[in-house]
């Protein structure tokens, strides 16, 4: 997907954050702590991620500033939803400045490779839906039901195709 319109982009990107919101919302305040294995995140260590990375890597690169990537800690995060909430809506104001020409500027990642900005905010996309996978996976581990993703659950799709 080669991204050549802001307004198109964010509101895209509006729609994976509606998603990714929805199965964040069903998390219980009890389980934000739990883990599939000791060496994973938590699932408020994958919400404070996702925001985390998306504002201070992404959203700095995109800016032309070095990465300010602070972790995943929730030590000093009481709510990790709104703080994704937050960084989402920063995230926008950074790309609602651009106008459709930025979209094509060379820009240097953290490991100092050049990207096309368009193609880094794909990859921004890309990091978040391969973290609400894994929330998905570990509320489904849990025994915590989940929001379907489009609509409908597996089973309502299987029942309204036949």
């Amino acid at each position: 997907m080669e991204i050549n319109d802001i307004s198109t982009f964010l509101n895209y990107f509006n729609k994976i954050h509606k998603r990714s919101l929805a199965v964040m919302k069903a998390i219980p305040t009890e389980s934000f702590n739990k883990k599939l294995s000791p060496t994973s995140l938590s699932l408020a260590e994958l919400i404070i991620h996702i925001a985390n990375i998306n504002l201070e890597m992404y959203g700095q690169t995109l800016r032309g500033n070095v990465s300010k990537y602070s972790g995943f800690s929730s030590e000093n995060i009481s709510d990790p939803i709104q703080h994704y909430i937050k960084s989402y809506d920063e995230i926008v104001s950074i790309i609602s400045s651009f106008d459709n020409n930025d979209l094509q500027k060379k820009i240097n990642t953290p490991a100092n490779f050049p990207i096309t900005c368009w193609k880094w905010m794909r990859a921004m996309i890309e990091h978040e839906i391969h973290h609400r996978g894994q929330i998905y996976s570990t509320l489904n581990y849990l025994n915590i039901k989940t929001p379907p993703l489009y609509g409908l659950t597996s089973e309502e799709v299987v029942e309204r195709s036949h």
